[in-house]
C-alpha cells in the first residue's frame, strides 16, 4: 500500500519475516528550499530475532536523510541512515548478498536486533547540454560479531548521443562482494540506454 500527498509518502509492504505481525512501514518526507532538497524517512518492520527454531520477532527501527544541493552545472549529494534490524533495506549480508548461497542475516543475531550504519556522498556535474558525470563514494558498517563493513566507489560519464539514446561508461571498486553479480574489487560497465 502506499500513500503520497506532495512531499509526504506513507508505505507498508507485505514483511520479508514469516512471523511477523505488522507490514514494514516507511514513512518519509521531502521538500526543498531554494537550491537545497532534502527527505528524512523512518522505517519500521517487526524482525525475526534469529533465534534457531524459535519463531519470536521484535521492532526493529531505522531513519534516514538525504540530501541534495544544487549549485549551477554541479550538484552534491548526501545521505546517511541507521537503524537496527534494517539489513533488508541495506542489502547488505541479505538474502545471500555476500556470496552465493550464503543466509547470514544483518537483522538480528543471538536474539539482540543488529545496528548498522550508512552513509553516501557523491557529486553531479554537467560538462555540456550532452555529457554529464557523477562520483560517489559510500560506506556501511554493521555492529554484529564480525563487524562486517563495505565501501563502494563509483564514477561515471553520459553522453546523449541522440535525444533518446543515452551512452554511459562507469567504474565501480567494491571492497566486499555486495550482490551475486556485483563481486569485490574493480569493474567497468558499459551501457546504453534507449528511452521509448
Amino acid at each position: 500500500m502506499h500513500y503520497a500527498n506532495k512531499g509526504l509518502r506513507i508505505t507498508a509492504q507485505e514483511p520479508r519475516s514469516d512471523d511477523a505481525n505488522l507490514p514494514d512501514m516507511v514513512v518519509s518526507y521531502g521538500s526543498d528550499i531554494y537550491n537545497f532538497g532534502y527527505t528524512i524517512a523512518a522505517t519500521a518492520r517487526d524482525t525475526d530475532i534469529g533465534i534457531e527454531g524459535k519463531s519470536d520477532t521484535n521492532l526493529g527501527l531505522g531513519v534516514s536523510l538525504a540530501t541534495k544541493l544544487a549549485l549551477g552545472d554541479t550538484s552534491l549529494h548526501g545521505s546517511i541512515y541507521t537503524g537496527e534490524g534494517m539489513g533488508v533495506y541495506s542489502g547488505l549480508c541479505t538474502i545471500g548478498a555476500l556470496g552465493r548461497g550464503n543466509t547470514k542475516s544483518c537483522d538480528a543475531e543471538n536474539g539482540d536486533l543488529v545496528s548498522q550504519t550508512g552513509f553516501s556522498l557523491g557529486v553531479r556535474h554537467v560538462f555540456t547540454p550532452k555529457l554529464r558525470g557523477n562520483m560517489r563514494y559510500g560506506e556501511i558498517n554493521v555492529d554484529n560479531a564480525t563487524d562486517i563493513s563495505t565501501n563502494i566507489k563509483s564514477a561515471n560519464l553520459i553522453y546523449s548521443y541522440l535525444p533518446d539514446l543515452d551512452l554511459d561508461l562507469e567504474w565501480r571498486d567494491r571492497s566486499e562482494t555486495t550482490l551475486p553479480w556485483r563481486q569485490k574489487g574493480q569493474e567497468v560497465e558499459v551501457m546504453a540506454k534507449y528511452n521509448f
